[in-house]
């Protein structure tokens, strides 16, 4: 392994992130996938049906999902955790790399260190990815973002749910288990080891995102952004200086990924990743004709 190489990846001995092939074969430069928050590919699955027969995915488990290594606890590290289990998939580019959330700043930064190490990236696609702010990231704010995130990955919305019971609690870990269950989020058997396992892998992985101060990047960026999150493309202008395109999809942050508006998403992916062979089409929106753009 060459030095760029190495650098590029994480230090002998770390933890090992798991490469799911949820679309191994295909014609087109295949689509590699970092995780969002909850270090679980969940939300890539959609995209089997929908993204074309010809297009190869590959998303990725994070160190700590299943409760055996320790969570990562930055950006970088995860990154290098990734690159190293892309090697061992794909040992050279082109890659293309897509982040849905936090997700969208481990690809950022994995793009930012392989581009470092001379391959090449085509794209690099971020779903959803505000740039991070500073932010302490309190336990009790961590903990309603926990809960928001298993009610959106279940298609639900809770605006406001009363968890400050937890911290009350003797047992921390097991009233959460309860407060989900009672919120219909996870079934009464579930186990509060579970619960406990993703919970601190959540909670390692947001603190993480809230530090990562983004380096500067001159290969290409694609944006595609729910229509009722915030437009970042000026944000993450002021890091990246190469071209930076911006899509809006149907729908909120969570709700991008189930039908009817994961057809779009998959849509503008299939977009993206086709405008590479056209790049005198610059893509900006996914608009209401599918057989147009804009």
């Amino acid at each position: 392994m060459s030095d760029a190489t190495a650098a590029a990846g994480t230090p002998s001995g770390s933890p090992q992130a798991t490469v799911t092939a949820i679309r191994p074969g295909g014609s087109r430069p295949a689509l590699f996938c970092p995780p969002p928050v909850s270090g679980s590919i969940y939300w890539c699955m959609p995209l089997h049906r929908l993204l074309p027969a010809d297009q190869p995915l590959y998303a990725f488990d994070a160190p700590g999902l299943d409760g055996v290594a320790e969570p990562l606890t930055t950006i970088s590290d995860l990154a290098g955790c990734y690159i190293e289990a892309l090697r061992r998939t794909q040992p050279h580019g082109p890659y293309l790399l897509a982040g849905y959330s936090m997700g969208g700043a481990i690809a950022y930064e994995m793009a930012v260190r392989l581009a470092s190490a001379g391959e090449a990236i085509p794209l690099t696609i971020l779903i959803d990815t505000a740039l991070p702010e500073p932010d302490p990231g309190t336990e009790l704010s961590i903990t309603k973002r926990f809960v928001n995130d298993v009610a959106g990955a279940r298609g639900r919305t809770l605006d406001d749910v009363a968890i400050e019971s937890v911290f009350e609690a003797p047992n921390a870990d097991e009233r959460l288990r309860s407060l989900l269950c009672a919120a219909d989020l996870m079934p009464e058997s579930v186990d509060v080891e579970l619960v406990a396992r993703r919970y601190r892998l959540f909670r390692a992985n947001t603190h993480a995102y809230l530090a990562y101060r983004p380096s500067r990047y001159r290969g290409r960026v694609a944006l595609v952004n729910a229509e009722s999150s915030r437009n970042t493309t000026e944000e993450w202008r002021t890091v990246c200086d190469g071209p930076v395109t911006h899509m809006t999809v149907p729908g909120d942050h969570h709700s991008m990924w189930f039908p009817p508006h994961v057809e779009r998403l998959a849509l503008s992916l299939d977009m993206l990743v086709a405008s590479l062979h056209d790049q005198s089409t610059l893509v900006t929106a996914v608009p209401d004709d599918p057989g147009t753009r804009v």
